[in-house]
């Protein structure tokens, strides 16, 4: 386990009963501690309660999760998009939808424990290639793909342990010359990288449409749980078709309201997805320079 901290305010932490200030963690706007949204968060609660009774594919779809869902689409500019427990499931509930339409896997071999968890769950080829390495990427493909394969690239759109982005846009090229689609699990990237915050495909400015698109509420947001931002052939394929979807409860009904108004405020503010690139940037280089 690691360290116990406890937040002080959106700066700083205690830690053996010292002060201390926190450059860690996934709550990249601190949006968990921002007013506004926990005024959203007391109120649901209030209003709803906690729990929405049931599964969603029973009685316990909430108007609060469509709701969240459509907001979400909206941020991420696509025709609908799925939300659920937890960010780790994303890559999960997606594949249980679409894994039958892709036959062999193509993944950078430091890419995120839920993207290979998800992929061992349905039988089928898995081939590792060189962390960021586009050649290798290729010959992997020239060597391992065969006439009627329909694959995919699979990778972290920012890497978690160093923050590094992968050249998607070179990734895109292989994937056009071998009728690949890429999935990403951008659970770093969401509200975090792109002129928009849209994630790692519109910082390389890549086409949407040839991009799988998975990740979190609780990273760039600052809330908690999956989303998955998709067409309305996916997404309605993971309401019928995954397990995990189906058989899950649905966001604590304060959350997805708290997620509602954290999505609308960062659209609202984009020059704070800006800042952040900016801020972190230069702290990066005052780390190297030291």
């Amino acid at each position: 386990m690691g360290p116990l901290l406890k937040f002080v305010d959106r700066t700083y932490v205690l830690h053996e009963e010292r002060k201390l200030i926190y450059f860690g963690g996934i709550d990249y706007h601190r949006m968990s501690n921002n007013p506004r949204i926990l005024q959203s968060l007391t109120h649901a609660a209030y209003e709803y309660g906690l729990n929405s009774t049931g599964s969603r594919t029973t009685i316990g779809n909430h108007p609060i999760y469509v709701d969240l869902e459509a907001t979400a689409a909206d941020f991420f500019q696509t025709e609908a998009a799925a939300v659920f427990g937890s960010g780790y499931l994303s890559n999960l509930i997606f594949l249980q939808a679409a894994s039958e339409k892709h036959d062999i896997f193509f993944i950078d071999e430091i890419s995120h424990s839920s993207i290979v968890d998800a992929i061992k769950q349905f039988n089928k080829q898995m081939i590792f290639f060189r962390h960021l390495d586009t050649d290798n990427l290729e010959r992997q493909m020239i060597k391992h793909l065969k006439p009627g394969n329909t694959p995919i690239i699979s990778t972290d759109g920012v890497f978690a342990a160093r923050g590094e982005i992968p050249p998607l846009s070179d990734y895109a090229q292989i994937a056009a010359k071998y009728d690949a689609k890429i999935l990403i699990d951008d659970a770093h990237a969401m509200a975090v990288i792109g002129h928009t915050g849209k994630g790692s495909w519109e910082h390389a400015g890549i086409d949407r449409q040839i991009v799988y698109q998975t990740g979190t509420l609780s990273k760039g947001f600052g809330v908690y749980g999956g989303v998955i931002p998709e067409n309305y052939d996916i997404i309605g394929k993971i309401q019928k078709t995954s397990n995990a979807f189906i058989g899950s409860t649905g966001l604590p009904l304060p959350v997805a309201a708290a997620a509602i108004k954290s999505i609308r405020y960062l659209q609202k503010n984009p020059q704070l997805i800006r800042k952040l690139q900016t801020c972190s940037l230069a702290l990066k280089k005052k780390f190297r320079q030291l």
